[in-house]
């Protein structure tokens, strides 16, 4: 969690801006795959919209249910994936879903 954690805050800092209303927001755009079967989901969405009302950040998140081939062909590694504004959290080497 802490590494989540201090990836938002970095991303935070360097997200982008985009206009909506005439109004100029941060918005964070967050990503999480998670396989058919993992368990994470509930847990994950709480600990996301914690850390982004303890920050408040404003944020876009995403939750997509995939398969073993749509995770090779994104290049996930494991489940759940997070991908902060196009970025995996936890890079790796290792290319794979489990």
């Amino acid at each position: 969690m802490q590494a989540m954690y201090a990836l938002m805050e970095k991303e935070v800092r360097n997200c982008c801006f985009k206009c909506f209303c005439g109004d100029i927001e941060n918005i964070m755009k967050i990503d999480c795959y998670l396989s058919l079967l993992c368990g994470a989901e509930k847990d994950l969405r709480e600990n996301i919209l914690s850390a982004l009302t303890l920050e408040e950040v404003k944020a876009e998140m995403n939750f997509y249910r995939i398969d073993d081939s749509e995770a090779l062909d994104l290049g996930l590694r494991g489940s759940p994936s997070i991908l902060i504004n196009g970025e995996d959290i936890q890079p790796a080497e290792d290319k794979g879903f489990s």
